[in-house]
């Protein structure tokens, strides 16, 4: 089984090695950056086959997006949002 990690693009791991924190450490710390607010969001691809649309670059966005089933809940955050002046 092989994972999709959404972040602001994808990155498809086809040997599903990577975890939601190794990808964190990968793009801060080995890139000597500070992230800020990144999420990130991984779903299994139980039907990977090397002919996966996802296995070939720049395929079409929704062949991305039909892994997340929020893929319109665009206000649910995963923590209280600052008010006003704060």
């Amino acid at each position: 089984m092989a994972k999709i990690h959404r972040i602001s693009g994808y990155l498809i791991d086809a040997t599903s090695d990577c975890s939601d924190n190794d990808i964190k450490m990968a793009v801060t710390d080995q890139l000597n950056m500070i992230g800020q607010q990144l999420h990130i969001e991984s779903a299994d691809i139980n039907d990977w086959s090397s002919q996966n649309s996802l296995n070939h670059e720049n395929c079409d966005l929704s062949y991305c997006m039909k892994y997340f089933k929020n893929i319109n809940d665009t206000l649910k955050y995963d923590r209280p949002l600052p008010e006003s002046g704060q």
